[in-house]
């Protein structure tokens, strides 16, 4: 039986087809060691002697030559490990002479098209495809590329090309002429794409240290062209993003989820032993497949120099290579009709902070795109805290941040809370919160230290702060903000008046005083022309023949401007008028008083039934323009800072009236000097529109707002939760979840509206109508002031006065009867 056995494989191998393929290195470019030791693989009805062919030198002609050389020899077909530009003289080569080859370029490259060259790494734009990709997960408008020799022309345009598609501008800096990053700093520009050798991608990262580069504020991308992967000696990359995109190997992936930067102890071959392995495997497969449709095709010897004819059975080969589909040490290996991979697949893998090893954060394919583990493009970038309990800073200010005292123990509510609630919850940490010692926001205090909560924050002595904290230039140099989470600006709050002023007196607020004053003038000169047209119609005596005194009556002035007087008050007095042009005068003032009296009735019941309350402070020009109210800002602020520091304009007016300020924290401090009237609040509007809304009655509320500007959450600087905790805080925004809260603890206003100075109708008192009492008993006491004049005249004068009296009305008789009237005795 063992004969049997023996016989049969002698036989397999006798008849079994061999077949010659030649292994070519460019050992400058694929650097060794190798095994140079020719290599035969049997496998069923095939041999294959793989013989390996080192060059020392980059010579594309050097390779092409031994190509033409081997096929003399009876070669089937090449497995090529070289840089581009020889990969592309290979290229022509086999394309003109059918020749089979499967080509491992150095760099990323884009050939010309051909059937008879099968190609390990996909080509630069399905590369560019990847980095495209990753770039667009950052957000950014502008990014940088440096590269040197590996990326080719054609390349680099369709990288450029393939951002502008996204869209992001692009910017080209060639490294090979100096690296020059110093001039993207100085644009502010924050997102690089770098293709270039280990050595060069070690320079970019060492000067990029050294300008203070490598922080979460800026994203560096690098396409490594091999497996191997930098270390960091010297350059510190504590807290910078910095991601690699390489060919996926699942060898490379460490079990505890790191990137290997080398090829694994346990693996049978090294990486570039597993290329070649993978090579020799792909062809003795196309070799076997095509024994088995043409049994020993018969390759004969070729000299490409001498012949111009084609390769025979090149093609064959060629297609057969194109038919296989096997999983290597490298991974899927299959080809496309274009000759490149099927599948390509890149690995993402990011520094470990202050480590040398590598952190597994995902792959890229031509498939499925980008797939991140943890949905984070970097290795420092935040996913949560880890049910980490954190130290928040934060104080009192409704309905921002409320403290209930719930027998002993401190509860927490209010708007930010419940934005604070919302991150805690989604980013999984639980919190304790302290208060400021000092009870201040934070403000630069004049040694340049800090105080307050952003003070806290810029030191370390907590995590963040929460809060209504104005996001303002001068505070972002020490510290980062959130994404507003609402936008303010600040108002000016006042006591609103107690009441108004001369109310006593509202019966006569319908007309003006200049109202009144001609009121009294036209009843004063109506009365006297009345008078002057009795005294000169001669038609007077007629109309009153049967009674003398009527006429006396209408030509008295005293009686006429009580006329008048009377009708304006809408009483009946007598005598009225018996001539047609008295009686037009009288109707006419009729008209006049019933027009007046209509207005000032309707203006009365207005002006006694509605309150019209003076604001004494609308504008911040208002508030320097007048020495009554002074202005009040909670110490520590922003807004205290802005005045303090303002050196010209309105801002500058302010602070220099505010000379006697008193120094305040907190919002129920300030409004304890409000309440006396002698203040204007001012601080963000929400605050001021929040206590309005609960004491409109109490105060006021300016119409001006101004420094308008968002509020957000103070965050240490370069703090690797930033962008975790805006991206989730827009996502809120976008829910409606911070417009819910909004309306939960900004109530409506309902008929208490913060910004009206009337109120609705209610009971007059005797505040409002005082006035007519009292204007009543000072003609009662005017009254009675006559009364006693007369009273002393009648009493006591007239007894003395009186013969002089009746002697003077004798002597008015006599000259009375010397003139005659030029009517009497006329018809």
């Amino acid at each position: 039986m063992e004969l049997i056995v023996f016989t049969v494989a002698v036989l397999e191998l006798v008849l079994a087809g061999q077949y010659k393929i030649g292994v070519l290195i460019q050992d400058d470019v694929w650097k060794g060691p190798y095994n140079v030791t020719d290599d035969i693989i049997i496998d069923g009805s095939v041999e294959v002697n793989f013989t390996v062919h080192i060059s020392s030198t980059r010579n594309g002609i050097e390779t092409t030559t031994k190509v033409c050389d081997l096929l003399g020899e009876g070669y089937s077909g090449f497995l090529t490990l070289v840089d581009v530009p020889t990969s592309s003289l290979i290229e022509w080569q086999s394309k003109s002479r059918h020749i089979p080859h499967l080509i491992f370029a150095k760099s990323t490259c884009k050939a010309d098209k051909s059937t008879y060259t099968y190609k390990f790494f996909p080509p630069c734009d399905i590369t560019n495809e990847a980095i495209a990709d990753t770039i667009l997960t950052q957000n950014c408008l502008e990014v940088v590329i440096l590269h040197d020799h590996t990326l080719s022309s054609f390349c680099l345009q369709n990288l450029v090309a393939r951002f502008s598609t996204i869209p992001v501008s692009s910017r080209i800096i060639n490294i090979k002429h100096g690296i020059r990053l110093h001039l993207a700093r100085k644009y502010s520009l924050k997102h690089f794409v770098i293709f270039a050798s280990l050595n060069a991608v070690n320079e970019v990262l060492a000067e990029a240290n050294r300008l203070i580069m490598l922080t979460t504020e800026y994203t560096w991308i690098i396409f490594a062209e091999g497996l191997k992967l930098p270390t960091y000696s010297n350059a510190n990359i504590s807290s910078g993003r910095i991601s690699y995109l390489r060919m996926y190997y699942p060898d490379m992936i460490g079990d505890n989820g790191t990137c290997n930067n080398v090829w694994p102890q346990n693996s049978p071959h090294s990486a570039h032993q597993s290329y070649i392995s993978d090579g020799k495997n792909v062809f003795v497969e196309a070799l076997k497949n095509l024994e088995t449709s043409t049994p020993s095709v018969p390759f004969e010897t070729f000299n490409c120099r001498q012949n111009s004819s084609v390769f025979k059975y090149g093609d064959s080969l060629a297609g057969e290579l194109n038919k296989v589909s096997i999983t290597g040490h490298t991974g899927g290996l299959s080809w496309g009709t274009d000759t490149y991979p099927k599948t390509a697949t890149y690995q993402i893998c990011s520094p470990v902070i202050n480590t040398n090893t590598y952190e597994y954060m995902g792959t890229w394919n031509n498939d499925n795109r980008l797939d991140l583990v943890n949905n984070v493009l970097f290795g420092n970038d935040f996913t949560d805290f880890g049910n980490k309990t954190l130290t928040i800073a934060t104080k009192p200010i409704k309905p921002f941040v409320i403290f209930t005292d719930n027998n002993g123990t401190i509860e927490y509510s209010g708007f930010c809370i419940d934005i604070l609630n919302e991150l805690a919850r989604h980013f999984k940490f639980n919190y304790k919160i302290v208060g400021p010692p000092d009870g201040m926001y934070g403000g630069l205090n004049s040694d340049g230290t800090w105080n307050g909560m952003v003070g806290m924050v810029m030191r370390g002595d907590v995590d963040f702060a929460i809060g209504p904290f104005t996001i303002t230039s001068i505070r972002e140099t020490v510290i980062d903000f959130t994404v507003p989470y609402i936008e303010d600006g600040v108002g000016i709050l006042t006591k609103r008046p107690d009441g108004e002023p001369n109310k006593i007196f509202k019966m006569f607020k319908p007309f003006s005083l200049i109202v009144w004053c001609c009121i009294g003038v036209a009843i004063v000169v109506v009365g006297i022309l009345l008078c002057v047209v009795g005294n000169i119609n001669p038609n007077v005596e007629k109309t009153c023949q049967d009674e003398p005194q009527l006429v006396v009556e209408q030509k008295s002035l005293r009686q006429t401007t009580w006329l008048i007087y009377g009708s304006f008050f809408e009483q009946g007095v007598d005598p009225r008028p018996t001539t047609f042009s008295g009686r037009s005068m009288l109707g006419f003032w009729w008209v006049f008083t019933i027009l007046m009296t209509s207005t000032y009735t309707a203006n009365l019941a207005a002006n006694l039934t509605v309150s019209i309350a003076e604001q004494p402070i609308n504008s911040l020009e208002e508030l320097v323009g007048q020495t009554e109210i002074e202005p009040l800002v909670k110490s520590g602020t922003n807004l205290h800072t802005l005045f303090m520091t303002s050196d010209s304009g309105i801002y500058k007016k302010v602070w220099e009236v505010m000379g006697g300020m008193p120094k305040v924290t907190s919002n129920d401090e300030a409004l304890s000097y409000v309440d006396k009237g002698k203040h204007a609040f001012m601080t963000d509007v929400t605050q001021l529109d929040f206590i309005v809304r609960q004491e409109c009655e109490k105060y006021s509320l300016a119409d001006e707002i101004f420094n308008n500007a968002g509020l957000g959450f103070v965050l240490p600087e370069n703090a690797l939760f930033k962008d975790s905790f805006n991206l989730n805080m827009m996502k809120m925004q976008e829910a409606g979840m911070t417009e819910r809260w909004k309306e939960e603890w900004w109530p409506s206003l309902g008929s208490c509206s913060s910004q009206a100075r009337t109120s609705g109708a209610k009971p007059l008192g005797m505040d409002s109508l005082a006035g007519l009492f009292y204007v009543y008993l000072a003609v009662a006491g005017i009254s009675i002031i006559f009364f006693a004049a007369e009273l002393f005249y009648r009493k006591i004068l007239s007894g003395k006065i009186q013969p002089y009296v009746l002697q003077l009305k004798r002597v008015i008789s006599k000259k009375d009867t010397t003139i005659t009237s030029p009517f009497v005795g006329k018809e």
